[in-house]
């Protein structure tokens, strides 16, 4: 699962299982492999050497058990429906806890460095932006991510030496992976619905998650870009533009992240809004902001520079895709 997740065989390094994996006899446990699938892409890059190990236990690890020092829980977090949605919630099996180290090659990180770690837009260093994502988040969502699965997260790290990242999660056991019956049909209907969408997002790790569990659900094409003027490029070739060629794109809807370089989300939506009212877009373009901040004057604002809905990270793609559905049917008519 974790090979096929994370396109394994594209990735320089190595993947091993412990012998506390091997010992309890692992086989199937259920847990998101999209979430587990994010916070071990936001620790790798395609430059480095990585090794993955991978361990269990029934008992909730300790720091000796995962070897770095662990971060406590924050106990701040915003009690949101879509935020505390765990698949921990309601076990079915016996609990199993999943640790998972990944050890790189790449420059370490010195004490100062590490402290800056996992907190929202914070860079330990100009070198952190390029190996692990940008505008911070990347490392905070992690954390995020692991937490919302009843686990922790930290990080051992030497200077010039490279560093060790580590989690747990808690998973349960079961006995035959579970798979929804109207699959295919469900897809059928989304493709019908999905012709292309747009994900507008900085980080390349979170574009490429989003990219690929949005194919998986049967969305027909999925477009990305890397901050607000690339979409607007690609909105000046579709069928909501007013001058376009015969090639024309069927967007159907795009999901906007508010924190980008060269153009943000805000100003993004604001622009496109304008060309509707100029009607240089002929019909009202969908569009669902995705944001980190979960402030009321944050999803605000958002609402006010013309995003039709909000979402806040971390979020599962199953839980946006009717929301994406529903906005997208809204709009369908209204030529």
């Amino acid at each position: 699962m974790v090979k096929a997740e994370l396109d394994y065989d594209k990735i320089q390094g190595s993947m091993a299982l412990q012998p506390s994996y091997t010992d309890l006899a692992v086989d199937n446990v259920l847990l998101d492999p999209g979430r587990l699938a994010q916070i071990i892409l936001n620790f790798m890059t395609n430059k480095r050497h990585i090794v993955i190990s991978i361990g269990a236990s029934r008992t909730q690890p300790s720091a000796d058990d995962c070897e770095v020092t662990l971060i406590e829980p924050r106990g701040e977090r915003v009690e949101t429906a879509a935020r505390r949605l765990s698949i921990t919630e309601d076990p079915i099996g016996e609990d199993i806890y999943l640790i998972f180290s990944v050890r790189d090659t790449g420059c370490g990180l010195t004490e100062t460095e590490m402290g800056h770690l996992f907190h929202r837009f914070s860079q330990a260093s100009p070198k952190t932006y390029k190996q692990y994502g940008g505008s911070g988040l990347g490392l905070f969502i992690s954390r995020e991510l692991v937490e919302l699965q009843g686990g922790q997260i930290g990080v051992h790290s030497e200077h010039g030496k490279g560093s060790t990242f580590a989690f747990y999660i808690k998973t349960a056991r079961v006995e035959i992976p579970v798979e929804p019956p109207t699959a295919e049909l469900a897809q059928t209907s989304i493709s019908d619905h999905m012709r292309v969408v747009d994900v507008v997002e900085d980080n390349a790790i979170n574009q490429k998650i989003l990219a690929q569990q949005l194919r998986k659900t049967g969305c027909a094409k999925v477009h990305v870009a890397d901050h607000g003027q690339d979409a607007l490029e690609l909105l000046s070739t579709t069928t909501f533009f007013k001058y376009v060629g015969i090639d024309q794109v069927p967007l159907s809807v795009i999901l906007l992240d508010v924190e980008m370089p060269i153009m943000d989300g805000l100003t993004c939506a604001r622009r496109i809004r304008e060309l509707e009212q100029k009607h240089e877009i002929v019909r009202h373009v969908p569009i669902i902001g995705i944001t980190a901040n979960a402030r009321v004057e944050q999803i605000a604002a958002c609402i006010e520079a013309g995003m039709d809905e909000v979402v806040t990270k971390p979020f599962r793609v199953m839980d946006l895709l009717p929301r994406m559905l529903a906005l997208v049917d809204k709009h369908a008519s209204v030529v």
